[in-house]
This record gives structure tokens, sequence and C-alpha cells, in this order.
């Protein structure tokens, strides 16, 4: 059970901090959650219309000798029909998205701090690039452009630097508060200074490619976690048969691999079997879970890099946080081509990634199983094959993936990234240049739903049906839903 628990046994500072991490990350997984299960609830309403048909209802009928007389009156038949709303874009999933973001952020900023000087240049190399794609220079804040930027990287990369080369010994909260205090004097600054309206609605919008970036490096931090999951249950028995380990370990991991094949061919068109298929973003929470304690086990391979406790715990947790935020975005936002792409990238690396490490196991270990042993235990201490080999060739085996599917992932991606923007259009009401963005993701994906729908939205707010009722087709073609269905069947009626 210390096992289990075990930040129990870190120093109580340490075990604050890492549960107080560990609840955000709860809040991550809650707005991931809430927003996967609304789907397109998140952005488009039901309204009903009433529409009044007048007729004659006959209330009495008698015969005074030899007429009949009908008593009638005038009255009103009420018909109510279903009608979906245009895309409603709200920014209260983009302030949630960002403050888990930044949050995230501070915690990678204060781990890089304490790193070797080496890997901190390559950690705030990085950083500055994500601050680069954040796009700040067009939020005009007190009409300054660039220089924004140039202010926001002197800021935090001085704070930075002064911690890791200057004042070593300032412990790890002071660092981590000094760097929210950093980031919320910027948010103000642009909340108060900056010229164009919702700026924290553009900030998510356009800035969402170092996001985007982020969590499929943790996709694949994460990819092998599930076979790792396998290997513990088939070997931490003392009481299993010695010459069932091996079979169940490889039973167990081939039908994982099936499932995760035929959810595949299903997505390539090559089969339409109606079965349940596996759930990618299930999937992944699950790979998350198990990582808390697979990445401590792990955490032996780079112990003189970045020490697990707490350093490595809080730095998976950070890029978890940071994950779960930005899919649960793309699910609040109903755009349905990122939220693919997301799926793509979780599909391929926990296929490549997870079958290459069944081969480590069995080309290191396949003597083992025949011992009463925990393999799980050893796992990443290898005889032969060295781990890196695990990522390298996965990685590999994931772009060969990838370009076979013509880089499909990544115009879905672009697609994603075109319909953000124009919702920051849209929300300022110009509609002309949220067109524009839409038309580009329907360049990118054309049978994408969110494209679609919105350009047959502002068809309709323009009273243009011909073009609505087009763009509502569209929407039909790969991802049909019942909101586009109703919309569209009014046109014909």
């Amino acid at each position: 059970m210390k096992d289990f628990f075990f930040w129990s046994r870190w120093s109580k500072t340490n075990r604050l901090l890492y549960l107080s991490i560990l609840s955000l990350a709860a809040v991550s997984i809650l707005f991931y959650a809430v927003s996967g299960l609304r789907g397109l609830g998140n952005v488009i309403e039901w309204s009903t219309q009433k529409n009044l048909s007048p007729f004659s209802l006959k209330i009495d009928e008698f015969t005074k000798g030899p007429i009949s007389y009908k008593v009638e009156v005038e009255t009103y038949l009420i018909n109510e029909t279903f009608k979906a709303s245009e895309i409603k874009i709200n920014q209260s999933p983009a302030i949630l998205h960002l403050l888990l973001v930044f949050s995230s952020l501070c915690l990678l900023l204060t781990i890089l701090s304490f790193l070797k000087r080496s890997w901190y240049i390559i950690g705030m190399a990085a950083f500055i690039l994500f601050i680069v794609l954040l796009k700040l220079e067009l939020l005009t804040v007190f009409n300054f452009g660039q220089e924004f930027t140039i202010v926001v990287l002197i800021l935090v990369c001085g704070l930075s630097y002064y911690f890791h080369a200057f004042n070593e010994n300032v412990p790890f909260i002071p660092r981590l508060l000094s760097f929210a205090g950093c980031f919320a004097a910027i948010a103000m600054a642009i909340s108060f200074g900056s010229k164009i309206e919702a700026p924290f609605l553009y900030l998510a919008n356009f800035g969402v490619v170092g996001p985007i970036v982020l969590s499929l490096l943790f996709i694949i931090i994460i990819g092998y976690e599930v076979v790792g999951a396998f290997l513990f249950i088939s070997t931490a028995g003392k009481n299993l048969e010695k010459k069932n380990r091996l079979l169940n370990f490889t039973i167990i991991t081939f039908l994982y691999f099936a499932n995760l094949i035929l959810l595949l061919l299903k997505k390539k068109n090559y089969i339409e079997w109606d079965i349940l298929y596996l759930n990618m973003f299930l999937l992944l929470f699950i790979s998350f879970l198990i990582g808390i304690w697979g990445y401590k086990k792990r955490s032996i391979t780079f112990r003189d890099t970045l020490p697990f406790s707490p350093y490595g715990a809080l730095f998976y947790l950070s890029l978890a946080i940071l994950t779960f935020s930005t899919i649960a975005y793309s699910f609040a936002t109903g755009n349905d081509p990122l939220t693919e792409c997301f799926e793509y990238s979780i599909l391929y690396s926990h296929l490549c990634l997870g079958f290459i490490f069944f081969c480590y196991v069995g080309f290191n270990f396949m003597h083992l199983f025949n011992k009463n042993l925990s393999i799980y235990e050893v796992v990443y201490q290898p005889m032969r094959m060295p781990l890196f080999m695990v990522r390298g060739v996965g990685c590999a085996a994931i772009l060969a993936l990838f370009l076979y599917s013509n880089s499909f992932p990544f115009y879905l991606g672009l697609a994603g990234y075109y319909n953000g923007c124009g919702d920051v259009y849209t929300y300022n009401n110009d509609l002309l240049m949220a067109k524009q963005y839409y038309r580009s993701g329907v360049q990118f994906e054309f049978q994408n739903h969110r494209s679609n729908y919105s350009l047959a939205s502002l068809a309709d707010l323009e009273n243009n049906k011909e073009v609505a009722q087009e763009y509502y087709t569209a929407t039909l073609f790969k991802n049909p839903s019942e909101y586009s269905v109703v919309n569209l069947s009014n046109f014909y009626l």
C-alpha cells in the first residue's frame, strides 16, 4: 500500500504540493469528462418555432324541422417544430482552459529552474517557442505589438534565470508562486490593456498550437503504459503458474492490439462492422492513471536528470493537466476535426509504442517468464535492447503511419485551428472574416462537421437558404448530428 500511495513517504511540504497539483489535475479531468459527454450540446442549443394555422371547428350540430344546423367557430392549430441554434461562442471554456494551461506552464518553468544547465537551456528554448506561438503581439496590449512579446519573455526568462543561476537556494513553492505572480501580472495587462474584444478568447484559439504540441508529447510519453499494466497483471502474482505467465501476457496484449487495429481499419473505411470499439479518450484517461505509477518505475532511467520526488512526479502531472485541458477545450467548442486529430494521435501512439514495448519485454525478459519473478519490477532495467529504442522505433512507426495516411491528422489539426480562428471573429461579429476562416477549415477537411455547420448557420442568418442547405448537407457526410439533420429537414419542409 505504501508503494501505491508513494507520496506518503515524502516530506510534508512535497506531499501537500503533490496532492494540490493532483487536485488541479482532477479539475482538468472533470473539464475533460463533462465537455466530452456533452458533445455538440456545448455549442448548439435546441429552440422551438410555433406556427398558427386557422381552421373552422364544429362544436355543435342540431336539426330543427327539415333543416340541419352546424355551429362552427374559427380557431387556430398550433404547430411546434424544433430548430437547432447557430454555434454559440462562449468565453468561459476559453478562460478555464487558459487558467489550466498557464498553471501547468508555471509548474514546468519551476521544474526547469532546478535542472542542469544543458537541459535548462533546451527547456527554455521550448518555452520561448511556446510564447512566440501564442501570437501575443496581435493583442495590441497598450498599443504594443512585438514589444509586448519581448517584455513577457524578458520578465519570465529573467525570473527563471535568476532562480537557476543566481539564487539556487530558493525552495520550490516560492519559485512557483513567483512565476504565478508574473503570469497574473501579464494577464492583468492583457485584460486592461488589450485593444481587441475578448482577448482571452483570441489567446485560447489563436495560441492553441503550443498546447497541442505539448499534448502530443504527453500522449507519446504514456503510449505504452497499458501494455506495462498488462505485464504487471500477468507477472505480479506469486501464485500464478509459471507456464501461464507468458501466455497470459501475450493473449491479453494481442487482444488489446486487435481492438486498436479494428478501430484503425474502421477510421480508414476498410471495415464497417457494427461493434463496440475502444474509446481513445477513455483509453487516454486510463493510461494517465496507470502512468502515475508507471512513470515512477520509469524514473530510474532519468533520475540523474530529473529526480522523481518531487520534480518528475510534478512534471508528469503538469503535462497531464495541459493535455486534458486542451482536449477538453476542443470538446467544449465542438471542434470535431481537432478532436479527431487527437484521436488519431492517441491511436497511433498506443498502437506503435505499445507494440514496440511488447517486443522490448519479450526480447529482454523472455527467459524470466518461466521463473517466479515479478518482471514488472525490473522491466526498466533491460539486458539486451535499451529502453530508448522503444521511443525511437515507436516514433518512427508513428511517422510511417502518419505518412501512409497522407498526413491526414495534420490537416485535421489545421482545420481545427481555423475553426477556432473563425470563432473569434464570429464572437466579434466580423462575419466576413469568420466565413473565410471556416472556409479554410473546409478546404483542409471538407467533411468536418464544425466548419460546415458554422458556414450553414451564417448563411441562414443572411437568409441565403440555398447555400445553408448545401452546407447542412455536407455536415452529414462524416459526423452527422441530430442538429444538422433537423435544420436540413426544416429546409425541405
